[in-house]
């Protein structure tokens, strides 16, 4: 067998495992690109490749957003004519305050094919409140706590209000490997894990309150009720998320992810009422401890960004106005009146690649 019929062969096949094993690159990644720049049948990948050996990204981002749950009612305000028949009936809930946040996000990139590993942890600390006052005279209007009406404890007050407190903490540890589809669109599919501690307070006061326990009539100047939820979970995450490019560093972004995470839950409910009526105590106090749960995770987002290569590609800036949506399904225990909790907003981004 002559060796020689081969050598042209053998010189081709090497030349193309050099190319692509090759740093060199024909167009700058995760920018808009030429169709001729990108090889048939393989899915050219799209990170950010700045020329400095770190192939790190740091990106810090400004969160405005409201925490809110759709099961936080805390009174029944009734409103009667003359002849005593119901106008209106509103289940009241609280105001969602809109508060800062933040959100810290850290990437390198892996040897492997480019893919990448993020770490990315966000916190936010939501505010909620509410007040009702019963300003007519007569029996033309009756302000309800409606949670007590399960326990058959039926009670009108002059007065209710409520202050709700969220603290939000979420981790995710993802990998990504972003690719051109097309010439100006690129994807970027992640799967990894995500993990959170909450933890949901709630303090509701009730003034001048008479009612009645089963058939007994009491009245009291006040009832304090105070709600306590703590949670953690953790599970897989898969998410998706691409960037329409526009041309001039400009784009549309957006993309969602989704979890099935396992949750541990404790609950606290107590309610301070004054001593002549302590026989209601019982059938109010509750306490749920080390329930688990399985908890589905929804979040999507989109926005505008602008980003550019700079010195040579040794360096590059990303720049991004957002809208986030955050929903946990069914956020409560069978004991406690808290439901769906959902988070909304804008988030404002900065990206940093060295």
């Amino acid at each position: 067998m002559k060796i020689g019929r081969f050598l042209p062969f053998l010189g081709l096949l090497f030349a193309a495992t050099i190319n692509a094993e090759g740093e060199v690159k024909t167009f700058d990644q995760g920018m808009i690109v030429d169709d001729t720049q990108l090889s048939k049948g393989y899915a050219a990948p799209a990170r950010i490749a700045v020329q400095g050996s770190w192939d790190v990204f740091l990106q810090g981002e400004f969160l405005y957003w409201q925490v809110n749950s759709d099961s936080l009612t805390y009174a029944l305000n009734t409103l009667y004519d003359d002849a005593g028949d119901v106008i209106d009936a509103e289940l009241l809930s609280p105001s969602a305050k809109w508060r800062p946040g933040v959100r810290v996000s850290l990437g390198f990139t892996l040897g492997h094919d480019n893919w990448m590993l993020i770490a990315d942890w966000y916190h936010i600390i939501g505010l909620t409140s509410g007040e009702i006052i019963n300003a007519t005279e007569g029996d033309t209007q009756e302000v309800l706590i409606p949670f007590l009406i399960p326990l058959d404890i039926f009670t009108t007050c002059y007065s209710a209000s409520q202050f709700g407190k969220a603290n939000i903490n979420v981790v995710d540890l993802v990998f990504s490997r972003p690719f051109y589809l097309g010439s100006a669109l690129t994807i970027n599919p992640t799967f990894g894990i995500k993990g959170y501690w909450n933890k949901m307070s709630s303090y509701n006061y009730y003034e001048d309150v008479v009612g009645a326990f089963f058939i007994i009539p009491f009245t009291a100047d006040y009832i304090d009720v105070d709600f306590t939820y703590k949670t953690w979970g953790l599970g897989p995450v898969l998410g998706v998320n691409g960037n329409w490019l526009l041309g001039c560093g400009f784009k549309v972004l957006g993309g969602a992810d989704f979890s099935i995470l396992y949750e541990r839950a404790n609950a606290k409910v107590s309610i301070l009422i004054p001593e002549d009526i302590y026989y209601i105590q019982p059938l109010a106090d509750l306490n749920v401890k080390n329930q688990n749960l399985i908890r589905p995770y929804v979040k999507g987002e989109i926005g505008l960004g602008w980003g550019s290569y700079f010195d040579n590609n040794n360096w590059y800036v990303d720049l991004a106005a957002v809208y986030e949506m955050h929903y946990w399904s069914n956020y409560y225990t069978a004991s406690v009146p808290f439901g769906n909790l959902w988070m909304h907003g804008a988030s404002f981004r900065l990206r940093f690649d060295f």
